[in-house]
């Protein structure tokens, strides 16, 4: 595709640095209103048209299904105004509609159908759909591809079973709500059951970690999974089999996290492993021709009750960057222009938050 325009005119130099870089890890921290959804898309599009990136290499992750549309709208957007250029000559808007449908045809067959672009839980579904006959637990359960999803009132709905008549427990002392509650956020924080129940200090403990394992069963017995299965079973996946991950870290050389501050333990360790094919030696990581780049901001952190962890986005310079000082470290940008809101509103703002001992300093 050959672009007649500068593309990425339309970014501040904050926007541009953080689209630019090219290879290693890069973390953005960026404001409510700065455009990080344009950095995002826009980084997308210079992968692919300025260094010659396969769609199909680039995973991108967002936090929402909606999210997803919407980055991958703007990614063909942007690509359908090079194409005008390219082959009409003009902007894309002064095309007829016709020809604004046939480029964008162009380009979702050509540039958008094959890229991954989606939330943790269907990517990583999709990947299952590949893989999952290559896994089994630590009790020997197995699933095969054609693997259904139960939904929540499936879910309460096999756990209060297990509760109320395979264990005969007074469902007000373990209210199936709160079990399945227990149950998720030890699965968000990667532990299994056998795991869970080491962890244990107290009857009522053991006794969620016994409804955990038979969970565990009556879903592989009924070959489905619940929808924290879909991040926990592809990292017990990628730690047990080196050519399953092998695989997926040669297929993704770049990685992109949207609301990386919401991310849970478990999704980091999903990320860690593609980003270094499970090699725990920093100085090893492979970099030529890879990045990860992860866009997010400590203070709008708000899903600690789905485990979340925020100081996951504050290690990101211990764990991937450079480590070096705000000043110094070229493995961080900052967007700090805000476009959404009034100068009173943003000062208001910043003497907030700026109270807020674990964050990344910023002024928007």
């Amino acid at each position: 595709m050959t672009t007649n325009i500068d593309f990425l005119s339309h970014l501040n130099p904050s926007q541009r640095q953080a689209v630019e870089h090219h290879c290693g890890p890069l973390l953005v921290v960026a404001g409510a209103g700065s455009g990080k959804t344009r950095a995002l898309t826009y980084r997308i599009a210079n992968l692919i048209l300025k260094h010659g990136v396969n769609p199909e290499n680039i995973l991108a992750v967002t936090f929402t299904n909606k999210a997803a549309r919407e980055m991958k709208d703007r990614i063909q957007r942007i690509f359908a105004e090079q194409l005008a250029i390219s082959q009409h000559g003009k902007k894309f808007d002064l095309l007829t509609e016709y020809e604004q449908s046939l480029l964008k045809s162009e380009v979702y067959r050509t540039k958008i159908k094959d890229m991954w672009c989606g939330t943790f839980h269907s990517l990583f579904s999709r990947i299952l759909r590949f893989d999952i006959e290559k896994y089994q637990d630590e009790k020997g359960r197995k699933w095969d591809k054609n693997f259904s999803i139960f939904d929540e009132s499936d879910v309460q709905s096999v756990i209060k079973e297990i509760v109320t008549k395979d264990l005969n427990l007074d469902s007000k002392k373990f209210e199936p709500k709160s079990v399945r509650y227990a149950i998720s956020n030890a699965k968000n924080q990667g532990f299994s059951p056998q795991q869970f129940e080491s962890e244990q200090p107290n009857y009522r403990g053991r006794v969620i970690a016994d409804v955990y394992n038979r969970y565990q069963d009556k879903l592989s017995q009924n070959n489905a999974l619940d929808f924290d299965d879909l991040i926990l079973i592809p990292t017990r996946l990628f730690q047990q089999n080196e050519k399953v991950l092998s695989y997926w870290y040669r297929k993704f050389c770049h990685i992109l996290v949207d609301e990386y501050q919401d991310t849970n333990r478990t999704q980091y360790d999903l990320i860690q492993l593609l980003v270094t094919n499970g090699e725990s030696r920093k100085s090893e990581w492979k970099w030529q021709n890879r990045s990860v780049f992860v866009v997010g901001d400590a203070d709008q952190s708000i899903y600690s009750f789905r485990m979340a962890d925020f100081t996951i986005l504050l290690e990101f310079q211990e764990n991937f960057g450079d480590g070096l000082a705000d000043d110094d470290t070229r493995s961080m940008v900052k967007l700090e222009e805000n476009y959404r809101s009034c100068e009173n509103i943003l000062q208001a703002a910043n003497e907030l938050i700026e109270n807020n001992t674990q964050r990344i300093d910023k002024i928007l």
